[in-house]
């Protein structure tokens, strides 16, 4: 499937570079391969897979916060699993308020079920408004393994949360080449424009940074590309979770399986 999403994107890749406007079908399959370069990653897999995890975490919290809810759980639980004594199931409660103390992993091929975002994305996708923005020499875009990634200008932001796709001023970036990116937004912009501002080709290029996994890919050996990958080294954006649940949230880890088909230790 993914195969198939590339390659009736490839064509239409070369034909934005080369500054055509995409309409139909052309368009359709670039929107496409644009949502499963957003839905595909290993970020937002890692992402969705904390999401899951956080989300079984609030309910098990809520759950041991209502002693009648609990003891029926705890009866639907012992009809399958065999009876539990009094300690084992106040440990039990207390591993679900407080669940800190606990490393939790996800299977990374179960995050493969993130890509059905794809679907609503695509049409999204094939709506918005695409424009190419071009720099010259000797700016330059850099690109990741998250090359898709969105951002809402602070200016839009509200107690300084971000925005999804579908917020009217959202914008989202795809580096085609060193020297331009596919900018696709909701509002009605030149369908090519040139920028000379460094601060705001980096800023571009900081996003990559700021959403890789593991790498980022440039057409040089440059300082400014190994300064920005140590910057954001470290940091790993975490799912966030708004919802009733516990202080601290367990470790999630997203990971592969081991060759005998069990989660990795």
């Amino acid at each position: 499937m993914f195969a198939e999403i590339e390659a009736k994107a490839a064509p239409h890749y070369d034909a934005l570079i080369s500054g055509a406007h995409l309409h139909g079908q052309f368009r359709a399959d670039m929107a496409s391969f644009l949502a499963f370069m957003f839905s595909g990653t290993d970020y937002w897999r890692r992402i969705y897979g904390e999401g899951r995890v956080k989300l079984l975490q609030s309910r098990n919290f809520n759950v041991a916060s209502n002693p009648a809810v609990f003891e029926s759980t705890m009866r639907r639980y012992e009809r399958i699993r065999g009876t539990l004594t009094a300690k084992e199931k106040e440990d039990l409660r207390q591993g679900f308020l407080n669940p800190q103390g606990f490393r939790i992993e996800f299977d990374k091929t179960a995050t493969l079920a993130a890509i059905s975002l794809h679907d609503d994305l695509c049409p999204l996708f094939f709506r918005m408004n695409w424009s190419i923005i071009v720099v010259e020499p000797p700016h330059f875009f850099i690109t990741g393994d998250t090359p898709l990634v969105r951002l809402l200008p602070s200016e839009f932001r509200k107690l300084g949360l971000g925005g999804g796709i579908i917020h009217p001023n959202i914008e989202v970036t795809f580096p085609l080449s060193p020297h331009k990116c596919l900018l696709i937004t909701h509002n009605k912009m030149p369908s090519v424009f040139q920028i000379n501002d460094s601060e705001a080709i980096h800023e571009i290029n900081k996003l990559r940074a700021h959403y890789a996994e593991r790498f980022l890919y440039a057409d040089r050996d440059d300082d400014g590309v190994r300064m920005l990958a140590q910057q954001f080294r470290a940091k790993a954006e975490g799912f966030e979770f708004s919802s009733p649940g516990p202080r601290e949230y367990a470790l999630v880890e997203v990971k592969r399986r081991s060759p005998t088909g069990s989660a990795g230790a």
